[in-house]
């Protein structure tokens, strides 16, 4: 299963993390490509102090079962059309779009939302999570849906472990 997760300048650090950490340990790190995509492959920063070389720009990228679009820089988003326009495309391909709040207004600006509705059909492929661990709970979802019941749980342990690692 192909994860993007989607960068750009100013994009929350939490946000895409934990869930990029939850993708890439599911099925014992086997069950998914997790990989990042940007306009290029130039590094973009984070939290104005992580800088990061996306593995892809958007016109080359393997085609995403899941994507994850992340909050933060909504606003230098919105003036990016050849990403809004890679996102209206990967939205209707992909099985699971992952938006952390306010990610969710990338979406309302690629056209794909409404006033935070999803358009028809694509109310069942959008979940919203509003924060950070919101969206670690939502990836564990997406892994149970998609990869099924023993793969979601013995993700949710590892990820469990790995918090509680870090007391």
């Amino acid at each position: 299963m192909n994860v993007a997760i989607l960068l750009w300048d100013g994009v929350d650090l939490l946000t895409f993390a934990g869930p990029a950490q939850v993708f890439s340990e599911a099925g014992d790190g086997s069950a998914c490509y997790v990989y990042t995509v940007a306009d290029s492959r130039y590094s973009i920063v984070s939290q104005n102090f992580l800088e990061i070389t996306p593995e892809y720009a958007l016109h080359e990228c393997p085609r995403p079962d899941v994507v994850v679009i992340p909050a933060g820089g909504v606003v230098y988003v919105r003036q990016r059309q050849g990403l809004l326009h890679w996102l209206r495309e990967a939205v209707q391909a992909a099985r699971v779009i992952l938006a952390v709040s306010p990610g969710d207004e990338i979406l309302t600006a690629a056209g794909v939302l409404m006033h935070g509705e999803a358009e028809t059909g694509m109310v069942e492929k959008v979940i919203v999570a509003r924060d950070a661990p919101g969206a670690i709970e939502a990836a564990i979802q997406i892994v149970t849906r998609l990869c099924g019941e023993g793969v979601g749980r013995e993700t949710a342990r590892r990820m469990e472990r790995c918090a509680g690692d870090s007391g």
